[in-house]
């Protein structure tokens, strides 16, 4: 038990957020040996869900969307609502990726609430920063509601200490501003973040933050 709770929480989530796919692999695989060898039925939910995870990291949707459907009724079945609302979000991503933004963004407001009613509330910035991207890709929203939802994604992750999410939020309402023309805004908002840090400068996220200052400091 022991073990599949550092794997889930350790290395199969922070490799996945971090962009090593390699060792993200290798924990899914040892979580799935080990849940199976000792029939731990949560955690062969999450290893359905992280493979799902890990196949949308790989660009296929199609298989990421069964998987993490697969993921979701176990977790559910299991009532383990710490990993449930987390899988959810990315389950809703995964929808709007495929144009179904609708859907996503069901799923991604039910994601929301869960984060307040079944005390998740870690993951709520990166919901409410989730939300707000398919909203901004589906096209149908006023901009004050999009740039709402990266507001409080923002204030959240401060209030929580949460960096990895406050980076996120940057970027995301960094990219709305610079689409509406706010190049100066954008640039100091996500320096800002980007200055915060003092190590993890070869993950994915802080690189695609260090080419996005680059290309806007460019323009």
């Amino acid at each position: 038990m022991t073990l599949c709770f550092a794997l889930a929480w350790g290395g199969c989530a922070i490799s996945l957020r971090a962009g090593d796919l390699v060792s993200s692999k290798h924990s899914i695989a040892l979580l799935k040996d080990w849940s199976e060898k000792h029939d731990l039925p949560s955690y062969r939910a999450c290893t359905l869900a992280y493979e799902g995870w890990l196949s949308a990291k790989l660009g296929d949707l199609v298989s990421a969307e069964r998987q993490l459907r697969g993921g979701l009724a176990g977790l559910k079945e299991a009532q383990f609502e710490v990993h449930y609302t987390p899988f959810l979000g990315g389950l809703a991503g995964i929808l709007a990726a495929q144009g179904r933004f609708e859907e996503g963004l069901a799923i991604a407001e039910d994601a929301i609430l869960r984060t307040e009613r079944n005390d998740v509330l870690w993951w709520k910035p990166e919901a409410l920063r989730i939300k707000g991207e398919i909203l901004l890709a589906s096209r149908c929203a006023e901009t004050a509601t999009i740039e709402d939802c990266f507001h409080r994604s923002l204030d959240l992750s401060k209030q929580q200490g949460a960096l990895f999410w406050e980076l996120r939020g940057a970027m995301s309402l960094g990219g709305l501003y610079h689409a509406q023309g706010r190049l100066g805004d954008a640039r100091d908002l996500l320096a800002c973040v980007y200055a915060k840090f003092t190590e993890g400068f070869d993950t994915t996220d802080l690189q695609r933050a260090r080419g996005l200052l680059a290309r806007w400091a460019r323009e």
